[in-house]
């Protein structure tokens, strides 16, 4: 076992503050291993085993399969840690973890197929809906497709897709999602990219497939609060509209990895001494304005995503489903709080120097991680804009999926 790992203790006495603590020694081992993990393209083995000896995947999985049941802000807070050490670490993790909580939406007979013989097994999700097409088949449906950006694709046995059934008559059952083993679908070799490196985040491709229909679910199941798991799920947490606040988990991703730049340009500036001056840089002013003003974006991006989740996580928790106000609220603010992230970085790299080009400065990596991160569609503020924009002018939006 890995100095690293932590023995799991039951799932009735651990709580949050064991995971912060564990997720929090974990940092130094995964900028260790950050290099290796870009270079592989993919989640570093001895770093998933160490998630795994720790617990953290199942924070948020059903206690019935060996999970925690433990609510969105702390799977934000454990993103956060984790990105300050790797981003592309932490985006595999918060990728799988939460997906194990929206498995806790289907039916007790498809939870059963993934994880009754195994509890560790994770689950990779693509809800891009027009990259699938499936048709009603006896018993289920015949699936193909080819979808993009499967993060975490590589130490997945099960997949989450989104596709359009093609012969459904009923409209707002024509979005649906499709869990499929992996014995079902072909990884593509394409994540080749210059952010978020790590994250084999392939192509995956399905070939007129059968899927029974008890391991399917129709997109507007996902956000009315009565999804076939709560059958079996009571707690809350598998009550939250499935697509409303997990923008705003992820985001801790970006939030980690502003905070680690942060964090390592602050210790670089302590002792770095300038090439052309001979300064120390600590006295310059305009670093010292640097760390100023990006911290207050880091600051102000926290405080706004950590409100939206409790918002969220209160609401559900006296019984009530967010409106579509909150919700279109929740997106606005987190692709402004990640805009401000990505300003942060922006500056920080900018201040650093030539240093900062080279490949195995870990500034180049939060650089570059943060451009990934950012160009994600749910952290898109001319899209979130016009949508929040549109709302508030009394203009109808009937396309919305979360």
């Amino acid at each position: 076992m890995s100095k690293y790992s932590a023995e799991i203790i039951s799932n009735e006495t651990i709580n949050g503050e064991d995971f912060l603590h564990r997720a929090k020694s974990l940092i130094p081992f995964l900028l260790s291993r950050s290099e290796m993990t870009e270079k592989s393209r993919r989640l570093n083995n001895e770093v998933k085993k160490v998630l795994q000896d720790n617990g953290l995947f199942q924070v948020m999985q059903p206690k019935r399969y060996g999970g925690f049941e433990l609510d969105h802000l702390l799977l934000f807070d454990i993103a956060t840690l984790l990105a300050k050490g790797c981003p592309s670490t932490s985006w595999v993790y918060a990728n799988l973890a939460i997906h194990s909580s929206m498995l806790g939406y289907f039916d007790e007979k498809a939870q059963h197929d993934v994880w009754n013989s195994y509890h560790n097994n994770l689950v990779c999700m693509s809800v891009i809906y027009p990259a699938g097409h499936a048709v009603k088949a006896n018993g289920g449906y015949k699936l193909s497709g080819n979808w993009p950006f499967c993060s975490g694709i590589d130490d997945s046995q099960w997949n989450i897709v989104a596709a359009i059934v093609e012969n459904e008559k009923i409209q707002n059952k024509k979005k649906r999602l499709f869990l499929v083993p992996k014995s079902d679908y072909q990884i593509l070799d394409t994540w080749d990219a210059m952010g978020l490196t790590g994250t084999g985040s392939h192509n995956v491709v399905i070939d007129d497939k059968f899927v029974p229909g008890y391991r399917t679910l129709p997109e507007v199941r996902t956000r009315n609060g009565d999804s076939p798991g709560t059958k079996v799920n009571s707690n809350p947490l598998f009550r939250i509209p499935m697509q409303s606040i997990s923008s705003s988990v992820m985001a801790g991703v970006g939030l980690g990895t502003a905070k680690g730049a942060l964090d390592h340009f602050i210790n670089e500036t302590q002792n770095r001494i300038s090439t052309y001056s001979g300064q120390n840089s600590m006295v310059l002013q305009n670093v010292q304005i640097c760390i100023s003003d990006s911290s207050a974006r880091v600051d102000m991006a926290e405080l706004l995503l950590r409100s939206n989740i409790r918002d969220a996580i209160d609401q559900i928790n006296k019984g009530d489903l967010p409106n579509q106000k909150s919700k279109i609220r929740w997106r606005r603010d987190c692709a402004f709080a990640i805009s401000n992230c990505y300003e942060a970085i922006n500056m920080l790299f900018n201040t650093s120097g030539g240093s900062a080009l080279y490949k195995s400065n870990p500034m180049s990596r939060y650089f570059r991680d943060m451009q990934a991160i950012a160009s994600h569609i749910a952290y898109n503020t001319q899209a979130s804009g016009a949508i929040y924009g549109s709302n508030i002018l009394g203009l109808e939006n009937d396309d919305l999926d979360f």
